[in-house]
């Protein structure tokens, strides 16, 4: 549970050291820069050694190795030139590491603050604690070890080590920090490299999905083609259906079906000159026929007389048309049915 007086506190552990920089900081130097660890073989640089006396050799996690040559120089200072000191803190404390080791450094270096130059390492972690060595030493014996050298230039254009037992302990502020930055970019390659690795497995997983979807893809278009060719299929079937059922209807028509030419011929001839129609309705048994005449009456009888109508007759009574002084009919002509329906 978290603590009234500090919020961050859960179950006594201060969940403010999770996002803390130094944290993390020291977890990246865990992982990849401590010896022994997985990843610190594959970026640790061969180191060319070389002590006061002139001799050389060339170390690789703090183990000699064969080489021709190397990118970092370093020279070893003698023992009776720096101090070591051992420190054991709490793991809970780790977070604040390097101020530990700062205020220890102020604390015992025998040397004045300007002039002291300091390293460290961790040699051992467990039981919830951690072991680490510290060396001190200054800057003036740091130059009288390198001009006993066989050296040339400058001591900051190396770097500066001291041994201890079986391993060596870097001291900070010389040209450590080139080896450090090309170590991490060796990393940051690496990192890059798992990365495009598992951008590449999830892609090659996830190719049977990608032709499984263009199978579907295309599995539907074709759904959608036969579909619309079934649609227009459907559509000419009932049209012919249709176009069937008219020409059975046709069939069906008397024999005698209207023929609107002929019968608009013949009833032209048979009306006077005096006559003259504004609408002419046809089916196959009627005409009829709406007009102005000057004598309606006399019209309907000539139609009546004519052997090609059956029958005349006036579905409204006659008018006068007061604007032009003729007659105004409507009149039903019913045709002759030959052969019956």
């Amino acid at each position: 549970m978290s603590d009234a007086k500090n919020p961050w506190s859960f179950l006594g552990y201060d969940l403010r050291q999770v996002v803390s920089p130094v944290s993390w900081k020291l977890a990246w130097e865990e992982l990849f820069f401590e010896k022994n660890r997985f990843f610190h073989p594959y970026i640790c640089e061969v180191v060319k050694l070389v002590t006061v006396d002139g001799k050389e050799m060339f170390i690789r996690q703090d183990d000699p190795v064969t080489a021709a040559r190397s990118k970092a120089t370093a020279l070893l200072l003698p023992p009776e030139q720096y101090l070591i000191r051992e420190l054991v803190i709490p793991a809970v404390a780790e977070a604040n590491l390097y101020d530990i080791v700062s205020l220890d450094v102020l604390s015992n270096s025998p040397f004045p603050a300007d002039e002291t130059r300091y390293g460290w390492r961790i040699t051992k972690r467990g039981e919830g604690q951690v072991e680490l060595v510290l060396a001190i030493t200054s800057t003036q014996l740091v130059h009288h070890a390198f001009f006993q050298s066989n050296l040339k230039g400058v001591p900051a254009e190396y770097e500066i080590w001291c041994a201890h037992g079986t391993g060596y302990i870097e001291i900070s502020g010389y040209l450590e920090h080139q080896r450090i930055r090309r170590q991490k970019k060796k990393i940051a390659w690496l990192l890059g490299k798992s990365a495009a690795i598992t951008l590449l497995l999830m892609l090659c997983s996830m190719l049977p999905a990608g032709f499984k979807l263009l199978e579907m893809q295309a599995v539907r278009s074709q759904f959608l083609a036969v579909n619309e060719e079934a649609e227009e299929s459907v559509r000419l079937r009932e049209q012919l259906v249709a176009n069937n059922n008219l020409i059975n209807n046709i069939k069906t028509l008397p024999a005698s079906s209207l023929d609107p030419l002929q019968q608009l011929e013949h009833l032209t001839r048979s009306l006077p000159d005096d006559v003259f129609l504004k609408l002419v309705e046809m089916t196959p048994v009627t005409i009829r026929i709406t007009g102005q005449a000057d004598r309606a009456a006399e019209l309907m009888q000539d139609l009546n007389a004519d052997e090609a109508y059956e029958r005349v007759t006036a579905p409204a009574a006659i008018s006068i048309n007061r604007a032009s002084g003729k007659e105004q009919f409507t009149l039903d002509i019913r045709l002759p049915q030959r052969g019956g329906a």
